[in-house]
Order: structure tokens, then C-alpha cells, then sequence
């Protein structure tokens, strides 16, 4: 019985060592913060033709006729003009709560000749889901069919529902 009693407090203070290795070096979950959303320049207010231009990091611009912060719901009839955004005539289109749930998807389609250097007029019609958020990104892509991150971009607008 005494071999028991003097094992315990080895036992204990194997335990509470353990516990205390633990806490040291294991670090406490961080608070999660909404994504960042890479800031897309806008010219404002939109010009008599009600577009707003945008220039994407990659220095590429679109003029579409959402401006940044503007309240939207669905469906979203989406127009505007781009050069250098299509494949076969058309980019896709996608609008994200700010959780990144994907509420909705399109393509916008090329109103003229896509093939040309020339700004293109597109329109695009989004339908999309209740949002569980009060604020999301309308994202514009270029198509990249090579799949080469170094020919992607892309335009962010934050929206408000």
C-alpha cells in the first residue's frame, strides 16, 4: 500500500507538468477577422453614361454600372465596357457575401468584336441568394484560359444588400 501512496504524487505531478507544456506551447485560437478585399480604384460619381471606372491591381480597367458601397438585390442587370477581359467573348462574374459564400455566378457576354484592343460593351444579368451577410464583393475576372496565375485579374467591388 505505502509503493501506491508514493506513486500518486509522481502521478499528479506528471499530470500537472503535461498540462503545463500544454498551455505554454500550444497558442490560444485567434479571433477570426473578416477577409480582406484588395481595393479596386473607382472614379466618382459615375459619368452621364452611369459607369463607374475601375482599375484592377494589374493596372487593367472596367467600367461597369455598380459603383463601390451601392446597395443591390437581385437579379443584377450588370453593363459596361472592358477591353482585355473576354475569352470567346465573355468573363465570368461572381458575387460573394463578405463571408465568402458564393451567392451567385455569371458570364458577361461581349455586346461587339471581343477580339479587338478596343473597350467592349458587355452585359450580364446576376441572379443570386439571400445573403447571410449585410456586404459582399462583386467580383469581375478576366477569363485566363492559360490558367497562369500571372494572367489573372481582376476587379473587387464591395456592394451592400
Amino acid at each position: 500500500m505505502s509503493v501506491k501512496i508514493k506513486i500518486i504524487p509522481w502521478i499528479l505531478a506528471a499530470v500537472i507538468f503535461g498540462l503545463l507544456i500544454v498551455l505554454i506551447f500550444v497558442p490560444a485560437p485567434q479571433k477570426t477577422s473578416a477577409p480582406t478585399v484588395p481595393a479596386a480604384t473607382s472614379s466618382a460619381p459615375a459619368p452621364a453614361g452611369g459607369l463607374y471606372a475601375y482599375t484592377s491591381a494589374k493596372g487593367r480597367s472596367i467600367e461597369v454600372n455598380v459603383a463601390a458601397g451601392q446597395k443591390i438585390q437581385s437579379p443584377l442587370a450588370l453593363r459596361g465596357t472592358a477591353a482585355g477581359w473576354y475569352f470567346e467573348g465573355s468573363f465570368p462574374v461572381k458575387l460573394t457575401g463578405y463571408d465568402n459564400r458564393v451567392l451567385g455566378q455569371t458570364a458577361a457576354e461581349a455586346q461587339g468584336e471581343w477580339t479587338t484592343a478596343s473597350s467592349v460593351p458587355f452585359t450580364a444579368n446576376l441572379v443570386f441568394s439571400q445573403p447571410s451577410t449585410p456586404t459582399g464583393m462583386l467580383i469581375l475576372h478576366n477569363d485566363n484560359p492559360s490558367g497562369l496565375s500571372a494572367n489573372d485579374d481582376q476587379v473587387i467591388i464591395p456592394v451592400v444588400f
